[in-house]
């Protein structure tokens, strides 16, 4: 293939790409719970230790030396990131159509190619994103390529309700209280703020009888925010109604009968959780990106016309990167419906 640089260079389009890659993660929740950070690597290297408790002071004679405190018992890990990439075609009617028209507007078709390759990057993150959180792994099983990272979430903290929330007379609160209260015992003290929700979840909550008001004999289902007013009273996390999906909605990215228990992402408490780990592709040290200077990790993205009497000119879009926990027990997995 040829490199194509007559409408846009590479460090325009990988600028353009990432800019609309940020501008997606922006309005999702999951990036906000799993923020992005870049590395100038091919690997994360973190550390796993215990639950983050930090031991009390002793007490000493006034001539006695300070004790002197163990180091916390933790574990290094290193982690490959992943590649992922993307082609995408300039559409070739519309590329006749503005040759024809004199050329004008073929930046915008390859805008268009572009801003589907950062779809498909950014979605692609989404997916490893809520697998990550959903199952405290992160898993890929391909065809061409398999991972299976487990980053040690306690066993305790994925579980169901003994009665579920769609059950008649069950308790909820009483249950969701013992569940919080094990995970803030496995987390070394921190309570889930918030927890992500499906809609079909959510009802269950709102027509529960622990939350339904009766008025006139009648029963009449409780609203999110009356819900959330319950739990809040209670210690417990609110209720984040969460419905992404992929294909058109055929592919849900959450489980639509569980609850994604996490700590408070709105005013930036899941660092300790974990991140979203961008780094460096081998396309970035090629000579034609060269344009986008020391600004290395992250997704970068060419024009390129292929041979051939049919040739076609496409966009090629690739990224390294892989959510991570760096403690995967600030975070719960409870199956409710």
């Amino acid at each position: 293939m040829a490199l194509n640089t007559k409408y846009l260079n590479p460090a325009e389009v990988t600028g353009f790409v990432r800019g609309r890659i940020e501008s997606y993660t922006e309005q999702d929740v999951l990036s906000q719970i799993l923020p992005d950070e870049t590395v100038d690597n091919i690997a994360v290297r973190f550390t796993v230790g215990d639950a983050g408790v930090t031991p009390e002071a002793e007490a000493r004679d006034w001539d006695a030396q300070p004790s002197i405190d163990d180091l916390p018992k933790q574990a290094r890990r290193t982690i490959d990131l992943v590649a992922f990439s993307r082609r995408v075609p300039v559409s070739e009617s519309d590329a006749l159509m503005s040759r024809l028209a004199g050329g004008e507007g073929y930046a915008n078709l390859i805008r268009r190619a572009s801003d589907r390759a950062a779809q498909a990057i950014f979605n692609a993150a989404r997916r490893q994103r809520a697998n990550v959180l959903a199952t405290g792994k992160a898993t890929i099983d391909q065809k061409n390529f398999g991972l299976d990272e487990d980053f040690g979430r306690d066993a305790e903290l994925t579980a169901a309700l003994a009665q579920l929330a769609s059950a008649s007379g069950s308790d909820v609160l009483g249950q969701l209280g013992d569940f919080v209260d094990i995970f803030e015992e496995k987390s070394g003290g921190t309570r889930p703020s918030y927890a992500l929700a499906s809609t079909k979840a959510i009802n269950a909550f709102l027509r529960h009888a622990q939350f339904a008001s009766k008025v006139n004999d009648v029963t009449r289902p409780a609203t999110l925010e009356q819900v959330n007013q319950v739990l809040l009273a209670s210690d417990l996390p609110q209720l984040v109604r969460y419905n992404g999906s992929l294909d058109n909605g055929k592919t849900r990215l959450l489980p639509e009968d569980r609850l994604i228990l996490v700590p408070d992402y709105v005013n930036g408490g899941t660092s300790e959780l974990g991140a979203t780990i961008w780094g460096l592709t081998e396309s970035s040290f090629k000579p034609e990106f060269a344009g986008i200077g020391g600004q290395l990790p992250g997704a970068v993205a060419a024009v390129w016309d292929t041979e051939g009497t049919a040739g076609k000119t496409v966009v090629d879009a690739d990224s390294t990167f892989l959510p991570i926990l760096k403690n995967a027990n600030l975070s719960a997995s409870l199956k409710v419906i």
